[in-house]
Order: structure tokens, then sequence, then C-alpha cells
């Protein structure tokens, strides 16, 4: 487990440092703009899922790949996910559209999580 930990550190360092790009709004940038931010969400949700623990219901019990809830720093008081948590998550999916493969990592989240 001290490799997991070690890769998990890692991604997350590699993570923070990459800031994803903005383009100038037209009606076609703005179109892709906006399917971006549904496939962000989709990815978002599916990462989180995979991560921690979640109750999506009463009876339906999902275990994550740590085997925890997620951790309240991550969190805001509500139970929504922080904004640090947001733009880490952001900065990987980010990784992911640079290297064109943000959608197969959606495909296949929608196969196995979902």
């Amino acid at each position: 487990t001290k490799s997991l930990s070690f890769s998990a550190a890692v991604l997350l360092a590699i993570c923070l440092f990459v800031v994803p790009s903005q383009s100038k709004s037209t009606a076609h940038n703005e179109k892709q703009l906006t399917k971006r931010q549904a496939e962000f969400e989709e990815f978002f949700q599916m990462l989180d899922m995979a991560l921690w623990n979640s109750q999506t219901s009463r009876q339906y019990y999902r275990p994550g790949f740590f085997g925890v809830r997620r951790p309240m720093i991550l969190s805001k008081r509500n139970g929504e996910p922080s904004d640090m948590y947001r733009s880490f998550v952001e900065g990987c999916y980010g990784i992911l559209c640079e290297l064109g493969i943000n959608g197969l990592i959606n495909r296949l989240g929608r196969m196995f999580l979902y």
C-alpha cells in the first residue's frame, strides 16, 4: 500500500500544477465549452464514486477504492465537494483532455461504475 500511497501523491502533485486553458467565447466555442463542462461533471461524478464510499439510497451502499467516505477537508459543511477538490479533479481532467483520452475514460466509467 506504500506504493499506492506514493502513486496517489505523485498524481496529486502532477494534477495540482496543471491549469486548464480557457478559450475566447464564440457560438461554436460556447457549445464546445458546455459539452466539455458536461463531460467534466460526468468525469467528476465517476471519479468521486470510484474513490470514495457513497450511499445512493438507504439500502444501496457503494464502496469506493479507498474504502472510506470523502474526507472532510475535501468537502464543504453541507457535504458537497470543496473548491480545492473540484479544481484538483479539473486539473486531472485537463491532463486527460491534453492526452486525448478523456472520452475513453468517461466511457470506461459508464461501463464499470453506473
